[in-house]
């Protein structure tokens, strides 16, 4: 399922009331930020049965809203039992300029779609690092080399690339 852009929170609660033996969502979100809470509402009232949550969310936030208190905020939403405990349902979450990208563990974006790599990164699982980011990347296009990038990074799945020559010096 693909959202953009929700208003009212409400018609999607009813839509997914009306899916109450569902066991799998897989579910993605361009231009919108639904918070743990509200997620923890709309699946323990509606989606009781779901074993499987698959979560893409992306939203690009205002200049004059400050991006890291508000990732910091949409993470603490995902940390409760319900979350950690209950599922072991994990969030991603990094920023990209003022663009913030949030999706669960099971979910690392095989294609990067940002064309600069994460001014910060932060997760739910206390195991993960940044660099399982880079691991689970198989697809990067050529604006990804025009920026310095940390001589740690390991981009071991790449299957498929688009370069574009000269390369940056470090290459």
């Amino acid at each position: 399922m693909f959202v953009s852009h929700i208003f009212d929170l409400s018609k999607m609660g009813l839509f997914l009331k009306n899916l109450s033996n569902l066991r799998h969502l897989n579910i993605t979100f361009s231009n919108n930020m639904i918070n743990g809470y509200e997620w923890e509402q709309i699946i323990r009232n509606y989606l009781f049965k779901l074993k499987v949550f698959e979560l893409r969310m992306s939203d690009e936030i205002p200049t004059n809203q400050n991006i890291e208190d508000y990732m910091n905020q949409l993470l603490d939403s995902f940390q409760s039992s319900f979350w950690i405990n209950e599922h072991q349902w994990f969030i991603h979450c990094y920023i990209v300029d003022r663009t913030i990208r949030l999706f669960t563990s099971s979910k690392f974006p095989s294609y990067y779609p940002d064309q600069k790599l994460p001014r910060i990164w932060k997760s739910t699982n206390p195991k993960d690092t940044q660099q399982n980011l880079y691991r689970s990347i198989t697809m990067i296009n050529e604006k990804y080399f025009e920026q310095p990038m940390p001589s740690d990074i390991c981009l071991s799945r790449i299957d498929y690339i688009t370069i574009k020559f000269p390369l940056h010096d470090q290459f």
